[in-house]
């Protein structure tokens, strides 16, 4: 599935789960002595790819909500006040 691909986007991110660890915490298991924030990261991540592949599957053209609703999906539990959904003002 997406394993890898999770695995490798957040260690780049400096996620500190291994690539089993990775697996595990896709399988619904958590991980001891890992943060919910790692968890989260790797969950939220393949909640908004299953939902990307959901807009592609219904040829849809990507709009800016659904845009939004994918960084939402990105960063649910972790920065939802903040940051999730919102353009950066720089």
């Amino acid at each position: 599935m997406f394993l890898e691909w999770i695995y490798h986007s957040k260690a780049i991110e400096v996620n500190t789960l291994t690539l089993n660890e990775t697996k595990v915490v896709l399988e619904g298991i958590t991980v001891s002595e890992k943060t919910l924030r790692e968890h989260l990261e790797v969950i939220n991540q393949k909640e908004a790819i299953e939902f990307v592949e959901e807009i592609i599957k219904s040829e849809e053209p990507l709009s800016e909500w659904q845009s939004k609703n994918i960084h939402r999906l990105a960063l649910k539990g972790i920065d939802v006040v903040t940051n999730a959904g919102v353009d950066r003002e720089e």
